[in-house]
């Protein structure tokens, strides 16, 4: 059975100081210098019509999955050049599905199809992306 000990009595016991009010905190050994803060990733919303190739899919902005059809529009990729530029061709119909991740962000393709538009040239980047006809081309954003 525990005995019910009085406030001090325990540390008078062990022969410790008690106070009742807690001890100040340790003083500060340095201040903080050179303060830098991470911002956070940017989400597909902020990409508006634009899209951004990874080296793990294609990334769409908000504002364009709107324009090719909303999430679950089947998109085809093609690429082409023009004045030394390589640019993507975007034709809704077919061809890789566009998902919506966990966090909000809108994507399309895999791994693969990013392999494979790198090896026809494609550099990893931001593409703005204007209509055309029968679809969209997505060219550089340099």
């Amino acid at each position: 059975m525990v005995k019910n000990i009085r406030k001090g009595e325990l540390a008078d016991a062990l022969g410790l100081d008690y106070s009742e009010t807690s001890p100040p905190p340790p003083p500060s050994p340095t201040p903080l210098q050179k303060i830098r803060w991470i911002q956070p990733r940017g989400k597909a919303g902020l990409l508006g019509m634009e899209i951004s190739v990874n080296n793990s899919s294609v990334s769409f902005g908000a504002d364009l999955v709107e324009a090719i059809g909303g999430v679950g529009t089947q998109v085809k990729f093609g690429t082409a050049q023009r004045n030394g530029r390589m640019m993507i061709l975007l034709v809704p119909g077919s061809g890789y599905r566009i998902s919506q991740g966990k966090r909000g962000y809108f994507k399309a393709g895999s791994p693969k199809l990013v392999s494979i538009l790198r090896e026809q040239g494609l550099p990893y980047g931001r593409y703005k992306v204007i209509k055309a006809q029968g679809g969209f081309i997505a060219r550089p954003m340099i």
